[in-house]
């Protein structure tokens, strides 16, 4: 039908020319600019019109509509609504609301208000699936057995229809009466704090305005799940009312200082499943406290203590928390915590470094003198054993330096044996961020076998000494454990560099054990991950997880003939190398041990996207 314009203040241009087609108005002069539209926008926010327009009119009701040769509307904004609705707008169902970044910048911000096919309303945060665990607030009315739609009447009354309108749900009462004005507007928000709003502006008998919240979802801003970012929790200043602060459990501290809101990483870079471990971590506790349980693995007894609930998960190397709720369960987590917040029954252990106590702190004055006495001893051995090194590599300086491969796996080669046996660095098998592979051949008891070796091309700095210093994080291994940690700039190819490196995170030695989870996946699926990141919207360990999920592992099989248990084995020894938090990540000697079958390998918890 045709939208009635009497009386609204409208503009409707004249029939184009037939002559002239160019005159028409289109459909892409009506969408915002793209510099105010993030690609996470809604899908409906750049529908085309139904057919052609011939003009357009701007209502009084807000709706800017455009209509066809028959005064008929073919498109309209109120259809696409972003984070507001008014009186006489709606929100259809499978269509959501979306926060603004800040007061002042309309870009897409954290939040999100969906209306589900199911029938109910839900509060989330943004990139989260339509899951109970991501929701902080809903209409309640799930499961009805039809569609609803979102309405917001001219009184003020924001409410849910449906089945032809024999349905309605109030969500908010009229208080209209209560305003002794001369008029009033409504609109519907989901503000930058993530809370849906009905506020009211009126205009009073002296004629002022009057802006107010005439309902609110949620008054307890730290019921806002994501508020807060990863492994951080929410505490109110000033009561129930108040405004937030987020804060990082003992043991963490804030990715960004300034930016409090993204969240906290833990300081301890532990985690590994080695004995020595147990020497390094302790437990700090947290009551009173809530956090969405994401359990890998449950106690099998409900009568659990607190104590040996901390314990489980100290002598479990891959449980990085345990939560121990009230009724006496214990669940053992991993990082990162989600959603945390202060209020509730629920205890958590969180697994730190060991920090020294305060008799530690507390040393006497012989105490302090029998440590710099040791200092200086300590000091004085490495000055003798720095000379005493000297004078050997001075003796030996003009020959090689060769031992038993059985005692010393890494052997040293020339720069003229590494010539001779690539045939002049003639066949590239690839290049990476700081050189080129090529392939070669080594001889070894008259036996000939296929090496690859990597000429630096960019990593090799010299100190104002003159010593060379290695830059290529790929060797890494050739390092010293104490050696083996850096602040550095991204080097890598993309698809193969794990997550720290864009966090501007310490990077380790657990960065090449996910660059071998990629690759071993593609070992796995004979197919690379960059192909999978150019045709679809996951990765390749994100798949093989659906697949391995699912049941259906097979899937990432082309036409060979494997044994399901050696296959099942190497995919879980790829999500452990793959997780998005180093500590969890097995070293390389844990993982020759899993892929051999040495070890029993513990339900791998979801690729680091995924978490």
């Amino acid at each position: 039908m045709a939208p009635d314009l009497t009386g609204e203040n409208h503009h409707l241009d004249s029939q184009p020319r037939q002559s002239s087609p160019h005159r028409r108005l289109h459909p892409t002069l009506l969408r915002r600019p793209s510099s105010l539209v993030r690609s996470r926008r809604p899908r409906e926010s750049y529908l085309e019109p139904t057919e052609p327009a011939s003009g357009a009119a701007m209502l009084n009701s807000g709706n800017f509509v455009l209509l066809n040769s028959a005064r008929r509307v073919v498109w309209s904004t109120f259809a696409i609504p972003t984070n507001t609705i008014v009186p006489g707008q709606t929100l259809q169902p499978n269509s959501q609301l979306i926060s603004s970044s800040s007061e002042n910048n309309p870009l897409t911000g954290k939040f999100r208000l969906t209306n589900q096919n199911d029938g109910n309303l839900v509060l989330y945060p943004m990139h989260t699936t339509n899951t109970a665990d991501d929701a902080y607030w809903d209409s309640g009315t799930f499961q009805i057995g039809f569609l609803l739609t979102l309405n917001l009447a001219d009184n003020g009354v924001l409410f849910l229809s449906g089945n032809n309108s024999a349905f309605t749900k109030n969500l908010t009462q009229s208080t209209t009466s209560q305003k002794p004005s001369v008029e009033i507007y409504y609109r519907a928000v989901i503000d930058v704090d993530g809370i849906l709003r009905v506020y009211y502006h009126s205009l009073t008998k002296n004629v002022s305005w009057e802006t107010g919240i005439e309902w609110a979802a949620l008054t307890d801003k730290c019921l806002v799940k994501g508020v807060c970012g990863l492994s951080s929790y929410c505490s109110l200043l000033d009561g129930v009312n108040g405004e937030q602060s987020c804060l990082c459990p003992s043991g963490f501290s804030f990715v960004d200082s300034n930016q409090r809101t993204l969240g906290c990483t833990k300081n301890y870079t532990g985690g590994d499943c080695m004995k020595d471990d147990s020497e390094m971590i302790t437990m700090v506790v947290m009551k009173n406290t809530t956090w969405v349980d994401k359990t890998y693995s449950i106690l099998s007894s409900s009568t659990t203590s607190m104590d040996e609930c901390e314990a489980a998960c100290l002598n479990d190397c891959f449980c990085m928390a345990a939560l121990f709720k009230s009724n006496g369960e214990c669940s053992k987590q991993l990082l990162p915590l989600r959603y945390g917040r202060v209020g509730g029954n629920d205890t958590v252990f969180i697994k730190v470094g060991v920090m020294p106590n305060s008799g530690e702190r507390r040393g006497s004055k012989t105490g302090a003198l029998l440590v710099m006495t040791l200092v200086f001893a300590a000091l004085f051995l490495v000055v003798f054993l720095g000379f005493l090194l000297l004078v050997i590599r001075g003796r030996r300086r003009h020959h090689d330096l060769y031992v038993k491969e059985e005692e010393a796996p890494l052997k040293s080669y020339s720069y003229e044996e590494l010539e001779n046996a690539t045939n002049g660095f003639r066949e590239e098998l690839g290049r990476g961020a700081f050189g080129v592979v090529f392939k070669g051949e080594l001889s070894k008891d008259g036996k000939h076998g296929a090496i690859a070796v990597k000429k630096l091309q960019k990593n090799i700095l010299i100190d104002k000494s003159g010593n060379a210093k290695i830059s290529d994080f790929g060797l890494s291994k050739l390092l010293m454990p104490e050696q083996t940690k850096t602040f550095t700039g991204i080097r890598g190819t993309r698809g193969y560099l794990a997550p720290e490196w864009q966090k501007n995170a310490a990077i380790t030695v657990k960065a090449d054990v996910f660059s071998f989870g990629v690759l071993l996946f593609e070992i796995i699926c004979c197919r690379r991950n960059m192909e999978m990141e150019e045709g679809l919207d996951c990765t390749l360990a994100e798949w093989v997880y659906e697949c391995f999920e699912e049941g259906h592992l097979n899937k990432v099989l082309t036409e060979e003939v494997v044994e399901m248990e050696e296959l099942e084995r190497m995919v879980k020894v790829g999500f452990w190398c793959v997780q998005s938090q180093p500590g969890i990540r097995p070293s390389m000697k844990d993982v020759l041990i899993m892929l051999e079958g040495n070890n029993t390998i513990s339900p791998p918890p979801p690729p680091s996207s995924f978490s």
